[in-house]
């Protein structure tokens, strides 16, 4: 997928050219920091491009608790029905939606894959409340098909608070940006969100708007939405690194440097610590994979040297990072 930027109205690949000894790897960031990153944007919510689709794509979303049922149709087919056995609030209703109307369950093999939460990708289960100071609520995303509704997205045991916080005006700010008919206008106010909930948009979003002719083979970035970016960045949302990472070099290597530098500094190592420096010399260095570089790097994670190499290995790519000069 190609990344875009232009800022008001600067442009500039996302992939410029580098030196032979450093490659920025900007494909790795999707999945690198995601455990990390969970918890340090808002706690309560899902992947943003997951939420979104799911959002956008319903025609009912609830939040209440539901129990499923399966009924055979025959000997080689199988329907799960839905319910609704607590009704919180309907948050969002276009098409006319009562609560005894018929809902049915994808199986796994129709590839609807928007579930989450604690009851696993396809589970589907009245939950418990865990807290009996909080009120807790499941959110059920449905997509109108012919005369019933398909549960198309779950988010399981939200407390209440959060439910009314984030998520409701998360519903009505994506459904109103929808409706906007200027897609210059869609293009930046989707920016606007993704870097608010501190997200990359998918290829889904990107290809759009390339096929629009919104934009072409850069990003295009207001110089508010780059600062924003960026200061999000430097507090810990590393997801939001492709918006910057051709803007604000020296600002980037500074804080990827201090972060190898504070695990480096602990007594000891869990191994969270050393995947996560191993992930982060991986995002400025391309090694071949025989080389003495790329074998070093691995043992970090590997359990056939002590505390003391490994802290040997971390100074000797400190040192290394802290010499490059990243063009």
């Amino acid at each position: 997928m190609k990344l875009w930027h232009q800022s008001e109205y600067k442009t500039h690949k996302c992939y410029p050219k580098t030196s032979q000894q450093v490659k920025t790897k900007i494909i790795l960031i999707a999945g690198m920091f995601a455990l990390s990153m969970s918890a340090q944007a808002q706690n309560m919510e899902p992947d943003a491009n997951r939420l979104r689709r799911a959002i956008l794509k319903s025609d009912v979303i609830l939040a209440g608790y539901e129990k499923s049922t399966i009924n055979y149709i025959n000997d080689y087919t199988q329907e799960e029905a839905l319910s609704i056995v607590q009704l919180d609030s309907i948050i969002l209703n276009t098409s006319g939606f009562k609560p005894d109307a018929k809902m049915k369950v994808p199986q796994a093999f129709d590839n609807y894959p928007l579930f989450w939460g604690d009851d696993g990708i396809y589970g589907v289960s009245i939950v418990s409340v865990k807290d009996v100071d909080f009120r807790y609520s499941n959110l059920l995303f449905f997509r109108k098909d012919g005369k019933q509704y398909q549960l198309i997205g779950r988010i399981g045991t939200l407390k209440w608070n959060d439910i009314l916080r984030y998520y409701i005006p998360t519903i009505h700010e994506l459904k109103e940006i929808d409706k906007l008919k200027d897609l210059n206008v869609r293009y930046s106010r989707t920016i606007d969100w993704y870097i608010a909930n501190n997200d990359y948009p998918d290829s889904y979003v990107m290809g759009f708007y390339e096929q629009k002719g919104v934009i072409g083979d850069t990003l295009r970035l207001t110089e508010k939405q780059l600062q924003l970016a960026k200061e999000k960045f430097l507090k810990g949302n590393e997801k939001l690194l492709p918006f910057i990472e051709d803007t604000f070099k020296p600002e980037i290597k500074a804080y990827y440097l201090n972060k190898l530098k504070k695990i480096r500094r602990k007594n000891e190592f869990t191994y969270g610590d050393c995947f996560e420096f191993k992930q982060v010399i991986a995002l400025y260095y391309e090694f071949d994979y025989k080389s003495m570089e790329s074998i070093t790097k691995n043992l970090l994670t590997g359990d056939r040297i002590d505390e003391y190499d490994k802290k040997r290995i971390m100074d000797y790519f400190i040192e290394m990072l802290e010499n490059d000069t990243i063009k």
